[in-house]
């Protein structure tokens, strides 16, 4: 293996952490080991257990080992999902020196880090950090501005940064497992980076990740991450719906979800049934499927209103790319159509097309090798300043809250980075839309309002309490 480049991907879920090892000296990516395990060391994206999630990343990264024949990985690629993001457009001008020289990575970092340190919140690490351009003395839109002669270094681009408190329990629980974390990928961009096409990247894609404990919508638009929501509903609620209803154990309701279950009441019969073993009984119960769809669609009703009125509310359901399906839950029966009935939008399900990882749950770990692999130099050379002051100074997206919901806004920071103002102007905003937004939404005809799942789902429950 020493002409090999291993890229070890780790992507932490709230129901299953997944991890892959991948060769990427070559063009054509290698995946070597791919492994996914259970934890209960996480809730809605947060870890809550250290211990845990550690023994879960040991057992997942053990076994990746153990298929790619090696006991030397050391560091890891850790996906971030959007709930612990926050974004923001940064730029700023570094004096180099007085009399003109060649610039180097000493000098690339100081401007970074000047920028970081003025736009940062103390209580903010940097994730990552994606240059949008570099001038030398003013001049041009340079991709790497080493071994250029200048006095003044400027740079701009896309900041993320997440919780110090959030970010040291992510470190911690990868340390605790015996590894390092090499660096962070955000979760939409592992997402877009296999999933979108080049035109679907730089016109508009809405990317909706449907996992076990929350379901994320991204926009992806110029090649950059542009907006993210985060509802804490997803797969597990639909199992619960399951399991209370029908009156049965969580994992039997799991398994029937699995087997039987259908988003689409149309796609089903009443003629067709399944038994089910209820809780404190001793014989079966028969139910038909059109009835567990029933069940089913009222809370991926619910999931599709809350997505889609963060998106009306900021004009983004017109998106020309449509949007691209992935996670856990994305294999549900009946989902893709759903979803494109209820929005009136272009829609597909992505799954990686590589041996052992045909499932959507495995889109991100496998975005997170991909888009290692396409990493510049002066980009691997930024993702090494962040990683060795990843508990100090750190990027932020504009957090909408809702619910502890976090979604990102892409919109120039204000030079008095007040975060109690940010805050606020956050807060109203997910409370109502804008006048100016109403208007320019209402005068567009395809960009329809989101159906009322929350009432839909209301009225369902109310048949049984």
């Amino acid at each position: 293996m020493s002409n090999q480049k291993l890229v070890v991907g780790l992507d932490i879920g709230t129901k299953n952490v997944k991890a892959t090892i991948a060769d990427i000296s070559s063009n054509d990516i290698r995946i070597i080991g791919v492994s996914s395990v259970k934890t209960q060391g996480l809730d809605k994206g947060n870890i809550v257990d250290i211990n845990q999630t550690a023994e879960a990343i040991k057992q997942v990264l053990s076994n990746v080992e153990e298929k790619a024949g090696t006991h030397n990985i050391k560091q890891v690629v850790t996906a971030i999902p959007a709930n612990m993001l926050q974004l923001k457009i940064i730029e700023t001008e570094y004096q180099i020196d007085q009399e003109a020289r060649e610039i180097d990575n000493q000098d690339v970092e100081r401007a970074l880090n000047q920028a970081f340190e003025f736009y940062l919140d103390q209580d903010k690490a940097v994730v990552s950090f994606t240059p949008l351009y570099f001038k030398v003395n003013g001049l041009g839109n340079v991709g790497d501005p080493r071994r250029m002669m200048g006095k003044v270094l400027a740079v701009k681009g896309t900041m993320m940064s997440a919780p110090k408190y959030l970010m040291h329990n992510l470190k911690k629980a990868i340390e605790t497992a015996g590894y390092q974390s090499q660096s962070f990928v955000a979760a939409p961009l592992a997402f877009s980076s296999v999933a979108l096409t080049d035109d679907e990247k730089e016109f508009g894609t809405i990317l909706l990740d449907i996992g076990g404990g929350q379901t994320t919508a991204s926009v992806i638009q110029s090649n950059q991450l542009r907006y993210a929501f985060v509802d804490l509903e997803a797969g597990s609620d639909i199992t619960n719906d399951i399991a209370v209803v029908l009156n049965t154990s969580k994992n039997s309701a799991e398994q029937i979800k699995i087997d039987f279950g259908n988003a689409m009441e149309s796609q089903t019969r009443v003629e067709d049934t399944f038994s089910v073993e209820k809780i404190g009984q001793k014989n079966l119960d028969i139910v038909d499927e059109r009835y567990l769809s029933q069940i089913i669609g009222a809370r991926v009703d619910q999931i599709l209103d809350n997505v889609g009125s963060a998106l009306y509310r900021h004009d983004l359901l017109e998106a020309p790319g449509g949007i691209v399906i992935s996670g856990g839950s994305a294999e549900l029966a009946g989902l893709e159509e759903f979803v494109q009935n209820f929005y009136g939008i272009q829609t597909r399900i992505y799954s990686p097309d590589r041996m052992g990882m045909r499932h959507p749950e495995y889109t991100n770990v496998y975005g997170i090798i991909d888009y290692m692999s396409q990493l510049k130099d002066i980009d691997r050379l930024i993702n090494h300043l962040i990683s060795v002051n990843i508990d100090g100074k750190g990027v932020s997206v504009n957090v909408d809250k809702r619910s502890n919901n976090l979604f990102s806004k892409f919109n120039k920071p204000n030079a008095s980075n007040n975060s109690s103002d940010e805050q606020e102007q956050v807060h109203n905003d997910s409370e109502k839309p804008s006048e100016n937004n109403s208007s320019s939404t209402q005068q567009n005809s395809n960009n329809k309002q989101p159906k009322q799942g929350k009432q839909k789902l209301k009225n369902f429950w109310s048949k049984f309490f």
